[in-house]
């Protein structure tokens, strides 16, 4: 009898390989290119991520679920429409070939999709594939550090399109977050001290040849996993913590002394192995905290909100005045973006609703692998406090995702917890229904 052999694909196969191949783009982007050329990239990215965006909703069960990802976008959608009628000035903006509505919203590599792969993707099966997702990102910085460190510099597009030489890479330092979160957060919540090798040998490399607010992250984060530990280690080891952190807030004092001492023998060990690190020399020339500009940008920004009202200047209403001085044009900051497309009472709201679910985030993440990728998003989130806008992040629009991924979990508990109630109440009284 002749055998016949059946290949079964689980169904969250296919969310899994679409949220890996979202988030990896970039090492997608380079595979397709380094294989068959950079013309055939967007057409393959295209033809793979809508035919698994398609089975993934063909063999979704519950399909009444993507009501939530429908009613979003449609918001975002009359927000553009709305402040497009009001504002035909900003033509520009909505057009612009890096900004625009057509390369940062409608092209399948947005940050705004983030919200639909991170929601289709089940909660048993998010943890594993961000994982993997972690792992080839990190692979893949790992190889543009090694080939940066043999070349000397970073090789960089501007916006108009212009390829320039530099030291560090803006970009660089944030993509790796992503990685170097889920590591951090692995080793400090699950207690895997192996995932401390990729977290430091990530963090360093951001230190090395990423910015100085993506190094930030890499530390603060530390302090946002600590309210999970927090919880769980018994009343010996808080003792304990706290004496540690006494005796560190001590030791900052004789580092705080020999600051530059300890500088200049880190650098001479740096230039010794060839490798040259941008927040280093900031910190050496006691320019780290500057802003590069921000705090003009800030400026316009808090007068735009001023000027703004109740309900604000719309979509995009900082790219119209931000973008006379500086080319991106965005805010810098998600709460005064908000604030200045939204004004008083939609940037009220707005910025309400972000913390609260946040905070939620951290009541109701149960498990440790969901406590992880919270992290992870929301550290890859944090970006937005002081570069980028919240349009085009996709940690942001995954971290939204989960904020309205566990408030539905929520909703769903009440009223199976009332039904339960009313049910037993009813049983109690003789009610037959």
């Amino acid at each position: 009898m002749e055998r016949r052999w059946t290949v079964k694909i689980k169904p969250q196969i296919y969310s899994g390989m679409l949220l890996m191949m979202f988030f990896c783009d970039d090492v997608f982007a380079a595979v397709v290119e380094g294989i068959f050329g950079s013309s055939l990239v967007t057409p393959l990215y295209y033809l793979i991520f809508f035919v698994l965006l398609s089975l993934t909703i063909i063999v979704k069960k519950n399909k009444g679920s993507l009501v939530v990802p429908f009613w979003v976008y449609f918001f975002v959608f009359l927000l553009f429409l709305f402040t497009a009628l009001i504002h035909p000035e900003y033509d520009e903006w909505f057009s612009h070939s890096v900004y625009g509505i057509v390369p940062a919203f409608l092209s399948p590599r947005a940050g705004i999709w983030a919200f639909l792969i991170v929601w289709l993707v089940s909660d048993e099966d998010l943890y594993i594939f961000v994982k993997y997702a972690a792992f080839i990102l990190f692979l893949f910085g790992s190889l543009q550090f090694a080939l940066v460190s043999i070349r000397g510099y970073w090789i960089i597009q501007d916006v108009e399109g212009t390829l320039r030489h530099d030291r560090y890479s803006l970009e660089y330092g944030y993509d790796m977050l992503l990685p170097v979160a889920f590591f951090g957060a692995e080793w400090l919540l699950r207690s895997k001290k192996i995932y401390f090798i990729p977290y430091i040998l990530g963090a360093f490399m951001i230190f090395s040849n990423g910015s100085r607010g993506a190094v930030v992250w890499t530390v603060i984060m530390f302090l946002m996993i600590l309210p999970f530990k927090w919880k769980k280690i018994g009343s010996k080891k808080k003792v304990w913590f706290v004496l540690i952190l006494m005796v560190l807030s001590i030791a900052v004092v004789p580092i705080c002394m020999n600051y530059h001492i300890i500088l200049s023998r880190l650098s001479a060990i740096f230039t010794r192995y060839g490798i040259s690190s941008r927040t280093l020399l900031s910190l050496m020339e006691g320019s780290f905290s500057d802003g590069n500009g921000r705090e003009q940008i800030y400026a316009l920004a808090i007068d735009l909100i001023k000027t703004g009202g109740l309900f604000g200047h719309g979509v995009y209403g900082d790219r119209y005045t931000i973008g006379n001085y500086f080319r991106w044009g965005y805010s810098h900051n998600i709460f005064l973006e908000l604030f200045v497309s939204f004004g008083y009472i939609g940037g009220i709201a707005a910025s309400l609703f972000l913390v609260t679910g946040i905070l939620r985030l951290y009541r109701h993440c149960n498990t440790q692998k969901r406590q992880i990728v919270f992290i992870t998003f929301l550290i890859a989130s944090c970006k937005l406090i002081l570069s980028n806008s919240f349009w085009y992040t996709s940690g942001f629009w995954a971290l939204l995702a989960l904020i309205m991924k566990c408030s539905r979990r929520y909703r769903l508990r009440i009223c199976k917890g009332t039904k339960t109630v009313g049910m037993k109440l009813d049983q109690s009284l003789g009610i037959n229904i």
